[in-house]
């Protein structure tokens, strides 16, 4: 799920409604096409409730961290922005190494996963460096904590709005009151075609705001359902509107999955040559900060190597490498690259 595949259920639904109203003025549908609409979904009086795709529309155009968290005033403000002149280790140039970053295994992405949360901090779990909130930078690669914040919770977002549109669609009960609304909302024109355009878009601001609340849930420390029951749900269609300004949080899930969890699924699906850059910038920039002109560069990252040693048997013809009767000698050379 994208922004765009969202906004589009949501404009799709809109233009739906548009239609139906142009129906209603040019023409009045027949009576069989009005059954055949509201016999697939009852017919339910959903009073003054807002309609889910304005809602919806509304709430992907809030950008603010006020809308997540409980208190945004305890947000990290600081910033990685670079001092003139210095340029970021992942976004330098740095000699080819001889095993690519890229070359790791899902265990080693998992071991780098724990380490980044341990050691780089998260927002559950910041640390005292130049980005509080490490892990977010790794995932986003924006200059602040507040835009790498924000980005996560976006990504969060669509992962669970897809989730929950699955959930909706998938739940006999959810789904019919989905297709209620839109007949609610058709009117006398009741268009099959039309109808299910409009529920498609309710669905979208439902799953929408829904995923809303479940990272306010997330963002308090709290577990998600990965896949919700209709049981699993906090708001209605009626309610979309009011839960959102009340600042709810979505029901949490004794066996869900935390805010550390997304941020791990981030990490590990993130590209590796990427995320070493970020670790690389977080790390430069810390020891950097005391005013030293630490550039990565300067480390020793790659040698060579040749030894060799000798030795005398004690039992003879035992020991491979022989080069007499009572000597062996053994030589190795090779390379080794940190990069």
């Amino acid at each position: 799920v994208s922004d765009d595949s969202v906004r589009e259920s949501l404009d799709s639904g809109k233009k739906a409604e548009d239609d139906i109203e142009k129906d209603n003025k040019e023409q009045k549908d027949s009576e069989g096409n009005d059954k055949k609409a509201r016999s697939k979904y009852p017919e339910k009086d959903f009073g003054n409730a807002e309609n889910p795709i304005d809602v919806g529309k509304r709430t992907m155009d809030d950008k603010s961290l006020a809308f997540y968290v409980t208190d945004d005033s305890n947000v990290s403000e600081k910033s990685l922005k670079a001092e003139e002149g210095y340029t970021l280790p992942s976004k330098r140039e740095f000699p080819k190494a001889e095993r690519s970053p890229c070359d790791v295994n899902f265990l080693e992405k998992t071991a780098f996963s724990i380490y980044a949360n341990r050691v780089l901090g998260n927002y559950l779990s910041p640390v005292d460096g130049r980005l509080s909130y490490g892990t977010e930078y790794l995932i986003a690669g924006k200059d602040s904590d507040v835009e790498n914040l924000k980005s996560v919770i976006h990504k969060i977002i669509l992962v669970r709005t897809a989730a929950n549109s699955a959930s909706i669609v998938a739940n006999a009960d959810l789904n019919m009151e989905a297709g209620s609304f839109a007949v609610s909302i058709a009117g006398i024109s009741a268009n099959p075609v039309l109808v299910e355009i409009v529920k498609a878009g309710i669905i979208a601001g439902w799953a929408y705001v829904e995923s809303v609340l479940d990272v306010r849930t997330l963002l308090s420390g709290g577990k998600i359902a990965p896949v919700k029951k209709s049981s699993d749900f906090t708001s209605t269609l009626v309610t979309l509107a009011s839960v959102l300004n009340s600042g709810t949080k979505a029901r949490e899930s004794k066996i869900g999955l935390d805010y550390k969890a997304y941020i791990d699924g981030f990490l590990i699906a993130g590209r590796m040559k990427t995320l070493s850059g970020r670790t690389m910038d977080l790390m430069e920039s810390r020891i950097r900060s005391d005013g030293s002109d630490f550039y990565f560069e300067n480390l020793l990252y790659e040698f060579d190597f040749a030894y060799s040693w000798s030795g005398k048997n004690i039992f003879l013809y035992l020991t491979e490498g022989q080069t007499g009767e009572l000597e062996y000698k053994y030589e190795k050379s090779g390379s080794v690259s940190f990069l």
